[in-house]
């Protein structure tokens, strides 16, 4: 078989001139010499190329290996990010109007898939540990109370969630099969899970405390949208879905991801798509191995930090009935302090990484840092970030006792799951299409929020339109305005709410 990527390469090194879209003519004009390479792969759908929306030659091809390598009974290539997988997922497995079951800390892609359907909200509490500032996985028997008490048949969860916490797939979509109903399940975070647990997992076991959760593709889910830009070697904006069972109406799932991406789909995006899937097959036993051990000597070099501490997987999952994907480092700051014994921050942490080692983080919170990591890491990069980190720790001291200690009664936590959740007066759609007015936060008590409010990090909102702004809402709010998060939807301190007729 001849690959996408491979075809577009012969393409480049052609003599075929372009009398088509795009209007760069795979040769930009101006000398741009960062851009050329890319231009000449940029093309539209010419004979021998196929087309997305249509399917029938080497793009078909392409989805069907995705599939055996993944281990989904179809994969469909997205060029919109798993935004657009979560979408068509909700979309076509509901009916205007109905009931879907969620977390509160999902994706706004689920969010906006809830006012494209009109659906009604169904959100399922999280909690987990307190180390980490988290929307946390659903558990299994709160699935089940709901699915009994609502009705509901659809049920979209996240796992892994950004944090790396990764829900009991299994017994939920059997919970949810047990109930007839649709398990959706955006593992945005976990494109990678599959090729660990095939190249690793089956050869290590739970050895030394590292080991790759199951995918939910092979745990029993009835779509999984995944982002292969986030953890596996793939260009920003490359996702797949995959469908994994017949319980699935494909006919409008089709119809959904025909109408939401581009009729222009980005051949230089799906040649990258093409490019991972062949690197993994060719060389993904030893991408995996070499991985797993540069991870697995990462975590025990950080166990000597006297300050700083990279949450060992154990710790983070002990007695929470979630497991852990290791390919995320939590840099937990603690209690530590400056040489003035000024707390040291999340934030603090991230800053001097880049300022000072040239290190990019993901993303930090008051109380950590995360560090994404994949296959495409090195030994080098590992070591870097090592050595940077234990520089830090030896500038850094412990908490004077006689200072006391605040941060752990200042923190806000927002991850939105705790009981009661803010009164739904009305739907998101109708809110969101409703006249709207702006107020000062002092006067929003009452009222019925007229947009998304989140905190980020983590990014989960504390109020979604046409919830009721509850003093216990107001308080959360203030907490979190006064913390190093950063209110989106918050408008020089103000909100906007439902206009007064």
């Amino acid at each position: 078989m001849e690959y996408l990527y491979r075809r577009l390469q012969k393409l480049a090194e052609g003599n075929r001139y372009p009398f088509h879209m795009p209007g760069h003519k795979r040769m930009l004009p101006g000398n741009c010499s960062f851009f050329d390479e890319i231009a000449k792969i940029d093309i539209t759908e010419i004979p021998g190329f196929d087309d997305l929306h249509h399917p029938e030659e080497i793009l078909k091809a392409e989805q069907e290996r995705a599939a055996a390598l993944f281990g989904a009974k179809k994969s469909y290539f997205l060029v919109g990010g798993s935004s657009v997988g979560n979408l068509a997922a909700i979309c076509s497995q509901t009916k205007e109007g109905d009931q879907i079951i969620l977390s509160r800390g999902s994706h706004k892609s689920v969010y906006h898939a809830l006012f494209l359907n009109d659906l009604k909200p169904v959100y399922l509490a999280a909690t987990g540990p307190d180390s980490i500032q988290s929307a946390f996985p659903v558990k299994p028997q709160d699935v089940k109370k709901a699915m009994e008490e609502t009705g509901a048949k659809v049920v979209c969860i996240t796992s892994p969630t950004y944090e790396g916490l990764v829900a009991e797939v299994s017994q939920i979509a059997q919970i949810v099969h047990e109930h007839d109903g649709i398990l959706i399940v955006d593992e945005a975070h976990g494109a990678h899970l599959s090729i660990m647990e095939r190249y690793i997992n089956q050869k290590t076991g739970t050895t030394e405390g590292i080991t790759f959760p199951k995918s939910a593709v092979t745990s029993g889910a009835d779509i999984v949208v995944q982002s292969l830009h986030k953890t596996l070697p793939a260009m920003t904006q490359t996702a797949v879905l995959h469908v994994c069972s017949h319980r699935v109406n494909e006919g409008l799932l089709w119809h959904y991801l025909d109408m939401l991406q581009s009729t222009s789909p980005s051949y230089v995006l799906m040649g990258s798509v093409s490019f991972c899937l062949d690197l993994l097959e060719r060389e993904g036993e030893k991408l995996a191995t070499a991985y797993f051990e540069n991870l697995k000597a990462f975590y025990e070099s950080m166990k000597d930090l006297k300050h700083l501490h990279l949450l060992q997987p154990q710790q983070i999952i002990k007695g929470s009935g979630f497991s852990f994907d290791p390919s995320k480092l939590i840099l937990h700051t603690g209690n530590a302090r400056r040489k003035d014994n000024r707390p040291y921050t999340g934030p603090d942490l991230a800053k001097e990484l880049l300022e000072t080692y040239e290190i990019d983080t993901e993303m930090s919170t008051p109380d950590y840092v995360l560090g994404m990591t994949s296959v495409a890491d090195t030994k080098e990069g590992f070591e870097r970030l090592r050595k940077a980190l234990y520089a830090i720790d030896q500038r850094l001291t412990a908490a004077d006792p006689s200072c006391g200690e605040t941060r752990q009664e200042e923190r806000i936590h927002t991850n939105g799951d705790s009981n009661p959740f803010p009164r739904q007066a009305c739907s998101i759609r109708k809110a969101i299409l409703s006249e709207a007015e702006w107020v000062p936060v002092k006067e929003a008590r009452g009222r019925i929020s007229a947009k998304y409010l989140y905190c980020y990090p983590p990014g989960i909102p504390l109020l979604t339109p046409g919830e009721e702004i509850s003093e216990g809402v107001l308080c959360r709010i203030e907490a979190a305005a006064k913390s190093d998060c950063t209110l989106h939807g918050y408008e020089e301190e103000g909100l906007y709410v439902l206009a007064e007729s």
